[in-house]
C-alpha cells in the first residue's frame, strides 16, 4: 500500500472541498458537469466532491445538504452531539427549548451559512502577490484578524464534521476509488490530499 493509500479522507476533508467549490462557484444551481466543463478545477472539485458524499452516504443534492437536510433528526447517531450542546447550554443558560434533534438541520445550516461567509471574507485578498505602502499595511491588518479567524474555526468547523459524520468515519484515499475518488479526468491533477489523480 502506497502513502498515498494510507492518507485518511474524512469528513472534515469533505467539509473543506465544499467550502472551495463553493468558494469558486457560489450558485450552487451551476454545480454540474456541462457549468464546469470549461473549468477543470470546479469540474474536479465536483467530481472529487460527489465521491466524497458517496463514501459517507450522503445523497449527491447539494442544495439540500446545505439546508442541513441529509440529517435524519430522530437517529441515536446524533445523541452524543445533543448531550454535548445540553452541557454546553445549561453553563450558559437554562433553555427549555432546545437542543432537540428536529433542530439539528437547522443548526447545521446556519453554521454551514456562517463558515461559508467567513471562508469568503478570509480569503478575500488570498490571490494578492505584491502591496506597497498603505496598501502593504491594510493586508497586514487585515491578514492578522483572518489569522485569528482561522485558528478559531474549529469552534464551528468541529460541529458541523460531526454533524456529517458522528461516527468520525474515515477512508483511506485507496477505498476511495469504488466511488471513482480517483478517476476524474484524463490528465493527471495533484489533489489537495497529496494524491496524484489520474
Amino acid at each position: 500500500m502506497s502513502t498515498n493509500d494510507e492518507k485518511l479522507i474524512s469528513a472534515r476533508d469533505l467539509l473543506r472541498e465544499l467550502l472551495e467549490l463553493r468558494r469558486l462557484a457560489p450558485d450552487l444551481a451551476e454545480w454540474d458537469e456541462e457549468h464546469f466543463g470549461n473549468s477543470p478545477p470546479k469540474l474536479f472539485g465536483l467530481k472529487r466532491l460527489i465521491a466524497l458524499f458517496a463514501a459517507f452516504e450522503i445523497e449527491w443534492n447539494v442544495a439540500k445538504f446545505v439546508r442541513g437536510a441529509f440529517i435524519k433528526p430522530k437517529s441515536a447517531r446524533y445523541r452524543d452531539i445533543l448531550d454535548k450542546a445540553a452541557v454546553e447550554m445549561s453553563l450558559a443558560i437554562d433553555d427549555p427549548l432546545g437542543p432537540h434533534s428536529h433542530q439539528l438541520p437547522r443548526c447545521f445550516q446556519i453554521l454551514l451559512g456562517y463558515r461559508q461567509n467567513v471562508e469568503a471574507t478570509v480569503s478575500c485578498f488570498a490571490g494578492t502577490l505584491m502591496a506597497s505602502g498603505m496598501n502593504y499595511y491594510a493586508l497586514q491588518k487585515t491578514g492578522t484578524i483572518n489569522r485569528i479567524i482561522r485558528d478559531n474555526l474549529g469552534i464551528v468547523d468541529d460541529l458541523l464534521v460531526s454533524l456529517i459524520s458522528p461516527e468520525a468515519k474515515s477512508f483511506p484515499v485507496g477505498q476511495l476509488e469504488r466511488f471513482h475518488f480517483r478517476c476524474v479526468g484524463s490528465r493527471s491533477v495533484e489533489n489537495n490530499f497529496g494524491t496524484r489523480v489520474r
